[in-house]
């Protein structure tokens, strides 16, 4: 396994034989001529188009497969991209993706190890909380709640919310008079990105001065706790949430997005469906919004689904955060890209080439 950061060698260094190429020292003529010094059988680029990406370095790879890292077609520059079926729906497969596509057909092609990262507790106390800027909006947060006030949530990055999405949450907002949206700063949300923000929000009828509490970004140490303590996750769109859904759903919150038609609108709907939490995937925006106003108006129907969510983030049968059966089905995803390929046979790329071809839509059930 080739790693680029300390954190993956760690992770790998006892279960595998890892090269260590650092991208600060190693150019893509490093990584290209170590692959094929090495006769590597198969990459994965878990970058994609993404910061720090190497695909260009791994064309001297008979079978290269995109995963994970950027949740579309990589135009062609691998020979495959690992999905499923329905952040990436066979029907429009065919113009939006140069690749053959292997499918996870009965969980999310989104790996999650939370189980394993952040064991649920229930002990968790701001006096753990060192930072004071945090303790004072988490205490913020917590006084409103003792308000009987509904705390909304998006806790993505604000390029992501487009003016559709901010009429969206003021018609939420309005209908629900006692909900607070609150979000996180991360480095994308300067002062002024934030003073649009709320001046959208005001030109839509909402004192966002008031109602919008924006929190300095997390620890990673307690991020999932803190966020335990909103009520309702609104997604983004047409850019959904991704590991920040994975964030939401761990941490018990009900997460209610919009699917598109292209995978990165419909990454959370995948994530939902995983859980069993289909409920919660709207089609259009009439329909989010009257979801959000339903289950903010309804603290019976919200707490039964904060349960449904808590009791089956553990249950086997729900993959999202079952990482054995992952690791087992991703197993069986490379094994059927290695049969495929056959290129234990030939060492003819483009004889490997036109078995991969033959892949297009495996599915892995």
């Amino acid at each position: 396994m080739y790693t680029r950061t300390p954190t993956a060698r760690a992770q790998v260094r006892n279960t595998m034989k890892t090269f260590e190429i650092k991208s600060a020292s190693s150019s893509d003529r490093d990584v290209f001529e170590a692959l094929t010094r090495d006769e590597s059988d198969l990459v994965i680029d878990l970058n994609g188009f993404s910061r720090g990406e190497r695909s260009s370095a791994m064309s001297s790879v008979p079978v290269s497969a995109t995963y994970l890292g950027f949740p579309s077609s990589a135009g062609g520059l691998h020979d495959i991209s690992i999905t499923d079926s329905v952040a990436t729906p066979v029907e429009i497969s065919s113009h939006l993706y140069d690749e053959s596509l292997l499918l996870f057909t009965s969980s999310s092609y989104m790996v999650s190890s939370h189980a394993d990262a952040y064991p649920i507790s229930h002990d968790f106390s701001i006096d753990t909380i060192t930072k004071q800027e945090h303790r004072d909006s988490i205490d913020r947060i917590l006084e409103l709640k003792r308000q009987g006030r509904l705390i909304l949530c998006n806790f993505g990055q604000l390029y992501k919310i487009t003016p559709n999405m901010v009429s969206a949450w003021a018609d939420i907002m309005r209908s629900l008079p006692h909900s607070i949206l609150w979000m996180v700063r991360h480095k994308s949300m300067n002062d002024r990105s934030l003073r649009n923000l709320r001046l959208e929000l005001a030109m839509r009828g909402i004192d966002a001065k008031r109602r919008v509490i924006v929190s300095p970004l997390f620890d990673l140490e307690h991020h999932i706790e803190i966020k335990r303590l909103a009520d309702l996750s609104l997604d983004s769109f047409p850019y959904v949430a991704h590991s920040t859904a994975v964030d939401i759903l761990w941490s018990g919150v009900p997460h209610i997005t919009l699917e598109g038609e292209m995978t990165p609108s419909r990454v959370a709907s995948s994530l939902l469906y995983s859980l069993n939490m289909s409920e919660l995937v709207t089609k259009d925006v009439r329909e989010y919004v009257d979801l959000a106003i339903r289950l903010g108006s309804s603290p019976v129907l919200l707490n039964a689904m904060r349960e449904k969510i808590r009791l089956g983030r553990t249950q086997s049968k729900n993959s999202l955060f079952n990482t054995k059966r992952q690791a087992v089905m991703t197993t069986r995803g490379y094994e059927a890209i290695v049969e495929a390929a056959s290129w234990r046979q030939t060492n003819n790329r483009e004889s490997c080439e036109k078995n991969v071809e033959k892949m297009m839509n495996v599915v892995i059930l």
